[in-house]
């Protein structure tokens, strides 16, 4: 059940009938909503079920005594063993995904059930909600509000990972009367249609594809243009998921958090990771980056005490090394995801120790030039996360160094112009659309009353279709 089909628009229909005939009957709307949570996962992965069913049922027994627990001692041994299950319980079907990884098409896998949908989203989410009852953050604990929290279906498949404390108060006080801005959720999910289908199906299907597969057969101007179209497929696909689980959530009277902000508009490496995926980054700065930094920085203090900035240039390189170098095995078990991490962590490093975002920050002209390198050492980070082994990596950096250039540039726009025209289209979106102004221009849309709002939607869907020209394909972090 894709989030464009007609078979999605039914089931949400549905959902949204049903919480208006059970508007008086709060118990029942939190139990309804549960129900069609598993529905939807049921439609996606219905061997899935009996493991989802099973870990979430021995996940809220553990939570449940960690919450019931007053002696501090036995609470904080109950946490870090729930915090080891759920954890063991990620890495397990990570171990035989990856074991499977190369027997069937991502869908074809995620409906046999060697996919689990979201599963990494789903167990952060677990994570983030132990950890705020062991705080004392969440006053009160019930089963209907817990499993609703970790199978919040707009949220289930790729995020967003909305904090325990902003999300779970929402879902225990579920209350789907609140005013609905008709024209921020029409806009979020005109540009979910155009950032999915129009420029992140279209680019993948019909350029990024050929060039990741066989780079050897491409001259150096399609390989860069075909690095920048990826650059845009992956942000347009994952942010496209974030803007209609934002709509969606806003349809349900439920607050979800931005998960993207104009990333290639970051003027240093730790600014993108401010705009990109920013609720996975806030999550593992807190539950990787600060416990690994703290622990080495109380090792290294017991030998010597130093300054602060001179203890943080030793600890900082190992910390964000090993974060990153995690965060890109999370992606898979592969070289080239461990080296994506690492080349991160290696941008980082270098720009704290030569404080390249104070630099930038200084001058007008300096924020043009950081944003330009920072543009393009992410890009190079993607060739790694993209490409399927080092064979690719190699023949993509060779055809970019070695490979005519310039004189191909004129005859590269006339024979791919429609590509040419879409890259245009996407990255003004991504460069137009912060997330200040979609709530700026979403609320001036409030006044085009039912008819502007249905002429806007009619001329996605026409735009939609006149580009369309494949199925639409799985969003790429379904996989993860």
């Amino acid at each position: 059940m894709f989030l464009f089909s007609l078979e999605f628009i039914t089931f949400f229909s549905l959902l949204l009938l049903f919480l208006v005939i059970a508007a008086p009957y709060p118990t029942i709307k939190k139990w309804g909503l549960l129900l069609f949570s598993l529905i939807f996962f049921i439609a996606l992965n219905s061997k899935g079920i009996v493991a989802l069913v099973g870990y979430v049922g021995v996940d809220y027994i553990l939570n449940q005594w960690v919450y019931r627990t007053s002696s501090k001692r036995k609470k904080t041994v109950l946490y870090f063993f729930c915090i080891f299950w759920e954890l063991a319980f990620l890495l397990t079907f990570k171990l035989v995904q990856q074991q499977n990884w190369t027997i069937a098409s991502q869908w074809e896998q995620i409906q046999s059930g060697l996919i689990w949908v979201g599963i990494s989203f789903f167990v952060f989410k677990s994570v983030t909600l132990s950890t705020a009852i062991y705080q004392g953050s969440i006053t009160r604990l019930r089963f209907v509000d817990y499993a609703n929290y970790l199978l919040f279906f707009p949220q289930l498949m790729a995020g967003p990972i909305a904090p325990a404390t902003q999300l779970y108060p929402q879902l225990e006080h579920f209350d789907h009367s609140l005013p609905v801005p008709y024209g921020k959720i029409t806009l979020l999910i005109g540009l979910g249609l155009v950032k999915k289908i129009v420029v992140a199906d279209y680019l993948g299907y019909n350029y990024v594809q050929r060039v990741f597969e066989y780079p050897s057969r491409f001259t150096g101007v399609e390989v860069l243009v075909g690095i920048y179209a990826y650059a845009l497929q992956i942000f347009s696909d994952f942010s496209s998921y974030t803007d209609l689980a934002i709509a969606m959530g806003l349809l349900l009277g439920i607050q979800t958090p931005n998960n993207f902000d104009r990333p290639y508009w970051a003027h240093s490496i730790t600014d993108f990771w401010r705009r990109w995926h920013i609720t996975l980054s806030q999550w593992l700065w807190q539950y990787l980056f600060n416990p690994i930094n703290n622990r080495i920085a109380r090792w290294v203090t017991r030998r010597k005490e130093l300054p602060s900035r001179t203890l943080g240039l030793i600890t900082y390189p190992f910390s964000i090394g090993i974060t990153m170098g995690i965060a890109g095995l999370w992606h898979g078990f592969k070289g080239t995801y461990l080296v994506w991490g690492l080349w991160f962590a290696l941008g980082l490093i270098l720009e704290k120790i030569f404080r390249f975002e104070k630099w930038s920050q200084k001058r007008a002209y300096r924020r043009w030039i950081a944003r330009l390198l920072v543009f393009h050492w992410v890009c190079v980070g993607w060739i790694f996360f993209r490409s399927e082994n080092f064979e690719t990596v190699g023949w993509m950096f060779y055809q970019l160094i070695f490979s005519q250039f310039l004189s191909l540039l004129v005859p590269f726009c006339v024979a791919y112009w429609k590509i040419v025209l879409l890259m245009v289209l996407g990255f003004g979106i991504h460069f137009l659309f912060s997330n200040e102004r979609v709530e700026r221009w979403g609320a001036k849309m409030e006044r085009w009353g039912w008819l502007g709002l249905f002429l806007f939607y009619a001329l996605i869907i026409v735009l939609v279709l006149s580009v369309q020209t494949a199925d639409v394909e799985p969003f790429i972090y379904l996989q993860y």
